[in-house]
């Protein structure tokens, strides 16, 4: 669940989509269907807002209301909005070693090696020194990655 500029809250769901809300006059304005999990949505440091269903990262522009879908290998998990790399992060299932990040400069979807491979990767955040802290979980181990991105 997140909040966009105009105080929507935008809602996923397991199997139903993902649903816009207007709080103040308590009505949907807009749903995404969807049968697979929306598993993340952010809204990010240009106010357009990001969800994600099965391998597809979308984006909702919020400047003209239009919708960009991109493929990322395996199921995405996470997104996080980096304001000080202008990349919005994405986390995912696919048992690799990279990450992936839509980059505003190229706009274009790029990957990152992390020479750490995982079954699962549950998180993908900032820290507090603006490193990329990635979170994996499989039935062996769950531990963090941390590195500084230029």
């Amino acid at each position: 669940m997140a909040e966009d500029k105009e105080g929507n809250i935008w809602v996923g769901t397991w199997k139903n989509g993902l649903f816009v809300i207007d709080i103040n006059k308590k009505k949907q304005i807009r749903h995404y269907n969807s049968s697979v999990a929306t598993y993340s949505i952010t809204r990010d440091f240009k106010n357009n807002m990001w969800f994600c269903n099965g391998n597809n990262l979308h984006f909702f522009n919020s400047s003209n209301n239009a919708i960009r879908t991109f493929k990322i290998p395996g199921q995405i998990t996470d997104i996080s909005a980096d304001v000080k790399r202008n990349k919005v992060w994405v986390s995912s299932s696919k048992k690799d070693t990279k990450i992936y990040a839509f980059n505003y400069k190229t706009d274009a979807i790029e990957s990152l090696e992390t020479g750490v491979i995982s079954d699962f990767s549950k998180k993908i955040s900032l820290d507090k020194h603006n490193r990329i802290e990635r979170i994996y979980g499989d039935a062996a181990r769950a531990y963090r990655l941390h590195g500084c991105v230029a």
